[in-house]
Parts: C-alpha cells; sequence; structure tokens
C-alpha cells in the first residue's frame, strides 16, 4: 500500500478539477456551436435591431462553438501524441 503525500493528494485534486473544467467548456462549447447551426434555417429578420442582434447572436454563438470545439479536439490530439512520445 503507497501512501499518498498531501502534495499528491491535492495534485490529484486539481487534476480532477481541471478535468471537471475541461468537460464544462467542452459542453457549453459544443451546445454553442449547436445552436448557431439549429437556427439556420430560420429566417431571422435583420431590418430591425432585435432581428439584428439575434442574427449577431447566433453568428457569434456558433463561432465560439466552433473555436472551442476545435481547441479541444487539438488539445486532446496534443495529449495524446505526448503521452505516446514517452
Amino acid at each position: 500500500m503507497s501512501k499518498k503525500t498531501i502534495a499528491k493528494k491535492v495534485g490529484i485534486i486539481l487534476a480532477h478539477f481541471q478535468g471537471a473544467i475541461d468537460d464544462a467548456a467542452n459542453f457549453c462549447f459544443k451546445k454553442m456551436e449547436k445552436l448557431g447551426k439549429q437556427k439556420k434555417n430560420e429566417k431571422i429578420e435583420t431590418d430591425t435591431v432585435k432581428g439584428k442582434a439575434k442574427y449577431a447572436a447566433l453568428k457569434t454563438s456558433k463561432f465560439i462553438g466552433e473555436a472551442g470545439k476545435s481547441f479541444y479536439e487539438e488539445y486532446e490530439e496534443l495529449k495524446r501524441k505526448k503521452t505516446s512520445d514517452k
């Protein structure tokens, strides 16, 4: 039975915390991307301020979602490469 030091326990807790944050961010990015895509077929009136704001929000949501999804996909690939090089 190995005895874990306080430093190792703190490191384990921080790793789990980071993993939870990554999972939550990834979930949010996927939802934002989906939101931007799901309204694609809906005609948005862009001649009103409300319509322009809605259009901008959907486009921004889609952009942030795609950027975040791309980030996490690349980040996971880099982690895989790093662990396979060891």
